[in-house]
């Protein structure tokens, strides 16, 4: 048999190099067919993909004049199109500026208004949307904080809004949605904070308004969800209905409650099953949630970002444990918000001992020591001092030196909440701890050193400095809720008292016989006078009175 050769041609390296030189200039090459053309006062594009071409979309706005009306024809090459999108950023040149009223008309025929189309366009006062729009994109009147006036034409066609589209409009006061409207994208009006009257066409079968508060209709049509709690309601507490227009509700929408800033407690019915993605996220003021489902599914981020020392309340210990962290997603602030299960054996009673001592003053700081002793069923744990501000500052006194801090020593304990701040004189810390895990009540009849707290002196303070324990409260159950603490706590040694001795008071930078003798100016003089404060340098035994023993001290340091 004849073998029988197969001829492959093969090509030299330069050849190679052409070929290869060739594809890459086909590849980076411009998409043939994409354009631009200028209709009156804006500039009309075309982008073209590997498979089809994009809209006619009006890609920027070039005039100066604020009452504008987009074109409808472009013509490019000889062949006339119909324009139907608005791009992003269309009004970019008036974006960031203050004292335009623009007044805005899309005509019929277009189709779709981009992501982004108008954000940040201030002088938006008004717009017309025809009843040719089906698509309004995410974000597309986003801060545009002068918008007042929104009309939608209606028609037979469906229209949909992506996330965020009247996000921080805050001029916006009125808003009816459409009969088409069909598809309502989360966050929709976050930060309208003058959205009073906002209202859903009564024929509009997705959505409907109740108290304020927008629902959407499932796609079996058999329940509701909860899709936008009002933004301009002032309410501070919140109950989820179980049951809107006669079906139930079963949902929390995305974004949802996102950033409400008012709300301090939400109760939720057990018919809600379903918490989607960041539904509750950035509640700042939201200080507790009660869930009655015993088998609901969460978003990634629902309850993140709630207020300190937050609590979720949930029916049973699967829902607390669906609300610990996966690998991929985290559901609340660890650091804010604790997880509590409803009807748990909790200790009625919670009672505890605090000591209060000063241990010194050392390198610019005074140091004071709290000790706990005689814990019963502590799982949360409030305090309150307050300190003299002619005397100690929460801030740094130098440079590279630290501010007033709270150290726990108590490896029981964690610290959920520390707050300083300086009003009326007074340097106050409050202070909530609970337990490291929160599963036990702290318990123990041994003392044990809870914190030690350390503030800087200011420059020539002597005396004394005292701290008072202003409030002490505990709790059985874990709780941010101060009407619940109502545990007793026994404190003693308050005000505790550090001291700063001179002898030098007569302040020449000297002791000898001028100290005693500017002593001796305030001889017999005790805390409850009126010129105390004058006299309490020579109280040099910090005893709060000047008497012979403070003159002894000082005889004593002089050097004859």
């Amino acid at each position: 048999m004849t073998a029988i050769n197969t001829f492959r041609p093969r090509l030299n390296r330069a050849a190679m190099l052409l070929v290869s030189t060739a594809a890459i200039l086909l590849f980076a090459a411009p998409k043939a067919g994409a354009w631009d053309e200028t209709v009156g006062d804006f500039t009309v594009s075309r982008e073209r993909s590997s498979y089809s071409y994009g809209d006619v979309t009006v890609s920027a706005y070039n005039g100066n004049d604020t009452d504008i009306t987009f074109p409808t024809k472009v013509t490019y090459n000889g062949t006339e199109y119909d324009i139907t999108a608005i791009g992003s950023n269309v009004l970019k040149k008036f974006a960031g500026v203050e004292g335009t009223d623009i007044i805005v008309t899309i005509p019929e025929g277009y189709t779709n208004i981009s992501g982004n189309a108008f954000t940040n366009c201030y002088g938006l006062k008004s717009i017309t949307i025809p009843s040719s729009i089906t698509k309004i994109n995410y974000n597309a009147f986003e801060n545009c904080k002068n918008l007042a006036d929104v009309t939608f034409a209606d028609s037979n066609s469906n229209l949909s809004f992506g996330n965020n589209v009247f996000l921080n409009c805050t001029s916006l006061n009125n808003l009816t949605l459409p009969t088409r409207l069909n598809d309502l994208g989360a966050g929709i009006f976050q930060g309208c904070t003058a959205l009073t009257n906002l209202t859903i066409s009564a024929d509009n079968t997705t959505y409907l308004m109740q108290d304020g508060n927008v629902y959407a209709k499932s796609d079996d049509g058999e329940s509701y969800e909860l899709h936008s709690y009002s933004p301009t309601s002032s309410a501070t507490s919140f109950t989820v209905p179980s049951e809107v227009n006669g079906k139930p509700v079963t949902a929390i929408f995305r974004l949802a409650f996102q950033n409400n800033s008012t709300l301090q407690s939400v109760t939720v019915p057990a018919s809600v099953t379903d918490f989607k993605a960041s539904c509750f996220e950035g509640c700042s003021a939201l200080k507790k949630i009660s869930i009655a489902a015993e088998n609901p599914t969460f978003g990634g981020s629902a309850f993140v970002g709630l207020a300190e020392g937050s609590v979720i309340e949930v029916e049973n210990d699967n829902v607390a444990s669906a609300l610990e962290p996966s690998s991929y997603y985290t559901y609340y602030t660890a650091n804010n918000t604790t997880v509590t299960v409803k009807g748990a054996a909790a200790p009625q009673t919670s009672s505890a001992e605090l000591t209060a001592k000063g241990t010194g003053v050392k390198d610019g700081y005074a140091y004071y020591k709290l000790t706990l002793d005689n814990a019963e069923n502590v799982k949360t744990m409030l305090l309150h001092m307050s300190f003299d501000a002619s005397k100690v500052s929460k801030d740094a006194q130098a440079d590279g030196k630290k501010a007033a801090y709270a150290k726990l020593n108590d490896a029981r304990f964690s610290v959920i909440s520390e707050n300083w701040t300086e009003e009326n004189g007074k340097v106050h810390v409050r202070l909530a701890l609970m337990p490291k895990d929160n599963s036990e009540a702290v318990t123990g009849t041994d003392a044990a050193k809870l914190l030690l707290l350390a503030l800087p002196v200011k420059a020539g303070v002597v005396g004394k400095i005292d701290m008072i324990v202003e409030a002490a409260q505990c709790a059985g159950i874990s709780t941010a809720d101060d009407s619940l603490l109502t545990g007793t706590v026994t404190v003693n040694g308050s005000p505790a008292s550090n001291h700063v001795t001179s002898y030098d008071v007569y302040a020449d930078g000297k002791i000898d016989i001028l100290d005693i003798t500017e002593a001796q100016r305030f001889y017999q003089m005790v805390n409850t006078d009126e010129n105390w404060t004058a006299a309490q340098k020579a109280d040099v035994n910090s005893d709060d009175k000047v008497d012979i023993q403070d003159l002894i001290d000082i005889f004593l340091q002089i050097e004859f």
